[in-house]
């Protein structure tokens, strides 16, 4: 899957929310309504972080499909995927790595 970096103001902005984009389409092929939540593996150093994020809201399941997170914004700006120029988000490689849980790979 490829998801894509996503906010929802300007970068310097106080309060703009990060997270990632993803398609509806993979939403519905790997994502079950029935969940809360979701994991999110981060790639960090020599391992991961874990963010767990929500996925109940009715957004997500009718026209956003985001996953929003304040520690997915400090990652991305921690790994120097944010700010990125306008119109011209990271994109990132993931992975369903179980129920519920993904990781994401790499930087694209």
């Amino acid at each position: 899957m490829i998801w894509t970096g996503w906010k929802n103001g300007r970068h310097n902005q106080v309060g703009t929310e990060y997270g990632f984009r993803l398609s509806q389409e993979d939403r519905d092929k790997h994502f079950s309504r029935d969940w809360e939540t979701v994991m999110v593996e981060l790639p960090q150093g020599a391992g991961f972080i874990k963010v767990e994020t929500s996925v109940k809201s009715t957004s997500f399941w009718e026209s956003c499909c985001e996953l929003r997170s304040k520690d997915i914004r400090q990652w991305m700006y921690d790994q120097g995927h944010a700010p990125w120029p306008n119109r011209a988000p990271a994109k990132f490689q993931v992975v369903p790595i179980g129920k519920g849980r993904f990781r994401v790979k790499r930087a694209i």
